[in-house]
């Protein structure tokens, strides 16, 4: 049996928004969906709670619900990887896929050595492109290189009074930081796009970038430093309308894949695995996953292939 590991950590969410308002409006019902609750609070209230913080201009709409947290990204990949092991899993690091061969049996050819399967599920990442453009799916993926900015505490500690947020007035979101003692995590959820994952960490411009978290940070965060302390990065693959892609070749129902998680798909990943699961197995599906499936991006791909 694999250890129990506790992955998540309870913060509460502030969800913030300016007019129209659209994206705060459709979080609200999707809170009151979901059977949750959230209040709504002002500016001047958030000043209140959180002083020297945060701070928002008046005509921000914000809501704080409680229930909300994080994930703790290295204990979920750790149990992850028990739970494969403790069902008979095989891990096998470093080794690439180079080729998927389509069939009732399908082939898979790594750097390393082949592997032959009744039943494939593919989620590659940025690199989902490179494995299925070759079965005819063409998907309309894109990938961002993502700055990952933490910055210091002007008051050791203060940050983590603050729930999690996310600005969509200025598309930001932040959280309280467990990798680095002393900082906060603060970055923006969009980036540079880049024209393979390969080459993510080649030289470009980040200063854009860069100025406008900092711009964000000195204007609504006053408790942090004006400059990052540490800058990382990410990858995030989008797909057009940023909504999953979860579906299986049109010819080789046995091959599944899920991509175009757009930078918000790592808490989804259990329920996303079962309803993959339930596709490449062709069991009842948990979910209704139409608005998912590959159909709405019907002119990317070239059905002559499958």
């Amino acid at each position: 049996m694999a250890v129990q590991y506790n992955c998540l950590r309870k913060t509460g969410i502030l969800v913030i928004d300016k007019a129209p308002y659209e994206e705060f409006e459709k979080s609200c019902k999707s809170v009151v969906e979901c059977g949750g609750q959230y209040q709504e609070i002002s500016p001047e209230e958030l000043e209140r709670r959180y002083p020297g913080v945060m701070s928002l201009p008046v005509g921000h709409r914000i809501y704080m619900e409680n229930d909300a947290g994080t994930l703790k990204a290295d204990k979920a990949l750790i149990s992850l990887r028990e739970q494969i092991k403790c069902f008979g899993g095989l891990i096998q690091d470093e080794e690439k896929v180079q080729h998927i061969f389509p069939g009732e049996i399908v082939t898979i050819r790594t750097n390393k050595r082949t592997y032959k399967t009744k039943h494939l599920i593919v989620t590659a990442g940025a690199w989902t492109s490179d494995l299925l453009k070759p079965l005819g799916m063409n998907l309309p993926l894109s990938v961002e290189r993502i700055s990952v900015c933490y910055w210091k505490e002007r008051v050791p500690g203060s940050s983590k009074k603050l729930p999690v947020f996310i600005d969509y007035s200025q598309d930001m979101y932040g959280l309280p930081c467990s990798e680095y003692s002393g900082l906060m995590k603060v970055c923006e959820h969009s980036g540079v796009k880049i024209t393979h994952p390969d080459k993510r960490d080649a030289t470009f411009n980040q200063t854009k970038d860069l100025n406008f978290i900092c711009d964000y940070v000195r204007e609504n965060l006053p408790g942090l430093e004006s400059k990052p302390a540490i800058v990382e990065s990410c990858m995030y693959t989008l797909t057009p309308d940023s909504d999953f892609v979860i579906d299986t070749l049109p010819r080789y129902p046995n091959i599944a894949f899920g991509a175009g998680f757009s930078g918000h798909g790592f808490k989804m990943a259990p329920v996303v695995g079962r309803i993959l699961g339930e596709l490449v197995f062709g069991d009842k599906l948990s979910y209704d996953i139409t608005s998912l499936s590959a159909k709405r991006f019907a002119k990317y791909s070239d059905s002559s292939k499958l």
